[in-house]
């Protein structure tokens, strides 16, 4: 019982119907980024995105495979699952190892493409996720959203 309400809780503060699951392995800072930026497009009477697991897993990849590599930009097609019709894809780094979710969602609606790309009523769900390591020499914050439908 206990765990049901705590789904529940989630999924409530997620802006997800109940039994709509969040990614069960988002930690606070990626389930802060979602609030935020549902928190925004509803102040702009736009629909809430749903969390998907392999949106989630996608971002956090894409955030990785950019610190390994030591290199930050957009890919010619964005790296989701085959099964997501439509996709966008926010990017966003700074230096130290805090993660700052709202700072990164700020930034993102001060970009008019990055602004456009959140409020956008074409997506539906929504994965998001960070990698910390060092990029350019410095330790650095990647994040990653991928928005998407189905």
């Amino acid at each position: 019982m206990r765990r049901i309400a705590a789904l529940l809780a989630v999924s409530a503060a997620l802006g997800a119907p109940p039994g709509a699951s969040a990614s069960a392995s988002a930690g606070p800072a990626e389930l802060e980024m979602i609030r935020t930026i549902n928190g925004i497009r509803q102040a702009h009477g736009v629909p809430r995105l749903r969390p998907a697991d392999s949106l989630f897993d996608s971002a956090r990849r894409y955030a990785v495979r950019m610190m390994r590599t030591d290199r930050f930009g957009h890919l010619a097609q964005i790296p989701v699952a085959p099964r997501w019709r439509t996709a966008g894809e926010a990017l966003e780094w700074h230096t130290g190892w805090r993660l700052r979710p709202r700072r990164t969602v700020e930034l993102w609606m001060a970009s008019r493409a990055h602004r456009e790309l959140l409020l956008s009523r074409r997506f539906t769900r929504i994965g998001v996720g960070a990698a910390r390591g060092r990029y350019r020499r410095a330790k650095a914050t990647m994040w990653v959203a991928h928005l998407a439908s189905p």
